[in-house]
């Protein structure tokens, strides 16, 4: 949907709110629920799911939470380091928190793995 200006749509709420109105305006919808617990597998998942629709060079994508928080921030930062985009986790952490606008809280940089990962 060219108009929302975005194509794809990565839930990372552990429900599926919003699924069926993204998939009426015919936007791709993809989950990767990530609770507050940031169960390891669920952030790998998550990881693996944004490689996978950002793969697609004119993709727009928006990872949908409740909130621009922790989860957000560290899920971004994560992803960042586990597609090789930067090899170290701080450098990571820095760009998305300026994205963002805040720091990023402990719970939030352990989502972002170590390089080389």
């Amino acid at each position: 949907m060219v108009e929302a200006g975005f194509t794809t749509v990565v839930s990372l709420l552990p429900g599926n709110q919003n699924v069926r109105s993204y998939e009426r305006a015919g936007i791709e919808v993809h989950l990767a629920p990530v609770d507050s617990e940031h169960e390891e597998a669920a952030v790998e998942h998550a990881f693996e799911v944004l490689a996978k629709v950002l793969a697609d060079p004119d993709a727009k994508v928006l990872v949908h939470r409740d909130f621009v928080d922790d989860t957000v921030g560290g899920i971004l930062a994560g992803y960042v380091v586990f597609a090789g985009l930067v090899d170290d986790p701080r450098v990571a952490a820095m760009v998305i928190q300026e994205i963002i606008g805040r720091p990023l809280g402990p719970s939030g940089r352990g989502l972002i793995p170590a390089a080389g990962v």
